[in-house]
């Protein structure tokens, strides 16, 4: 499974940089895309710090500079590949206690909230490829088929 979810965790970094690419180059850098790309990266960063039981404060809409959203999946992207990197093999029914951002706490095993913060990340994702969409332009082809074409 840890390989599983490392490879997960390159691919993502890879949609990351190409959609954050793609609002660049394209101009497409509205406040809009921007919102949700910084959402992306700030959301990977909360999992984990739900996770290492560490709490953290995080301005979960507010758009940042592409330039800052790429460093920060970048970062990310590097503390999710060390902690994944290391998660034995039982330890991924491993419960995870936290508190979501309404204030409601849950608690579910490491491997739901792996599988969450990708697939969140995939959502959003897809909603920046669809305002560069509206916006006249092509969005970069971010399947992961395209990324595991391309990995060998």
């Amino acid at each position: 499974m840890r390989d599983h979810f490392l490879k997960l965790f390159k691919y993502n970094d890879w949609a990351n940089r190409r959609i954050g690419e793609a609002v660049s180059r394209n101009g497409n850098a509205d406040s809009k895309a921007l919102a949700i790309l910084t959402h992306v990266v700030v959301v990977q960063r909360l999992w984990l710090d739900r996770i290492q039981g560490v709490t953290a404060t995080y301005r979960l809409w507010d758009p940042l500079p592409i330039s800052e959203i790429l460093e920060l999946s970048e970062f990310s992207t590097r503390d999710w590949m060390q902690f994944l990197s290391v998660v034995a093999p039982d330890g991924w029914n491993r419960r995870i206690s936290y508190t979501n951002s309404r204030g409601v706490a849950f608690v579910n095993s490491l491997e739901e909230v792996v599988t969450q913060t990708i697939n969140h990340s995939t959502h959003h994702r897809a909603q920046v490829s669809l305002l560069i969409r509206q916006a006249g332009q092509q969005p970069p082809a971010l399947d992961f088929i395209s990324f595991a074409r391309n990995e060998e």
